[in-house]
């Protein structure tokens, strides 16, 4: 029976690396960048010119943007359009055939769907973000962690830190910019994959620290430390580069990272009084 389990976890994970080659050998034509910047790339070329009719730059970015941030969700015309204008005046309506056309000479003409005065930008095979890559890459490795496997969840994670998808102060979609209600939802945004790459180093982090070599703790510590980057007013941060400098035998450094835990966790219940 023990034999038969491990080889379906053998198989379940044979199946996954398979999918993931897959996967990797039919990439969309067109990935975007949100984390830290807004780019798009073209069969891995940057796209320098975003041209859609008479549609400026700057108001086809922001639309695109808060489609990508909002995949999925309905967003009706006349909000498309206010997104448009930024911080400025209300811009003509042509905007929309512009968005529409320039996401058709791209390849994602079928991501963009309209039902009457309402558009929804689909998730489809044309195209793909670095958010979406770091999802998967997390997915992945809790699944590996899952069966035991915690040196292949390493190395996926590791990909994430390798790939830019979790750099502290790359804020998502940070060239956005438009009134304050449009403004404050892509705030939100930021804030929630700010937290959700916080959590991505936090199990690298405690993953290190379940190994037995140097290297892995090494990785740890360091990882720990970017993650009280993301989340420096959490004692929980701070006592993992703690445990992690207690792996390597820095003593000193470790009691300073408890202490700083120990002054975050009485200030919060201060606040409380």
């Amino acid at each position: 029976m023990s034999q038969a389990i491990a080889m379906d976890s053998r198989i379940t994970t044979d199946l996954r690396k398979f999918h993931r080659q897959v996967h990797a050998r039919k990439q969309p034509q067109v990935y975007i960048k949100t984390l830290g910047t807004f780019e798009v790339f073209i069969d891995d070329k940057l796209e320098e010119k975003w041209r859609g009719g008479s549609a400026g730059a700057n108001q086809l970015r922001n639309m695109l943007a808060y489609l990508i941030a909002r995949t999925g969700s309905p967003i009706q015309r006349d909000v498309l359009i206010e997104v448009a204008g930024g911080r400025g005046k209300r811009p003509p309506e042509h905007v929309i055939p512009g968005l529409k056309n320039m996401l058709k000479h791209w390849g994602m003409g079928d991501a963009l769907q309209q039902r009457g005065s309402t558009f929804i930008l689909k998730p489809t095979d044309s195209w793909r973000t670095d958010t979406d890559e770091l999802v998967e890459l997390f997915e992945d490795a809790k699944a590996e962690e899952a069966e035991g496997h915690h040196e292949s969840a390493i190395a996926l994670l590791k990909q994430a830190q390798e790939r830019d998808l979790c750099t502290p102060d790359a804020d998502y979609l940070p060239t956005f910019d438009a009134v304050p209600d449009y403004s404050m939802i892509i705030q939100q945004k930021r804030e929630e994959w700010a937290n959700y790459q916080a959590n991505v180093l936090r199990r690298l982090a405690e993953l290190g620290l379940k190994m037995t070599d140097r290297a892995s703790w090494d990785l740890a510590a360091s990882t720990a430390r970017l993650v009280v980057r993301f989340d420096p007013e959490n004692p929980e941060s701070f006592l993992l580069v703690a445990k992690a400098e207690e792996h390597r035998g820095n003593l000193t450094s470790a009691r300073e990272y408890r202490n700083k835990a120990a002054e975050l966790t009485r200030i919060a219940i201060e606040d409380l009084d």
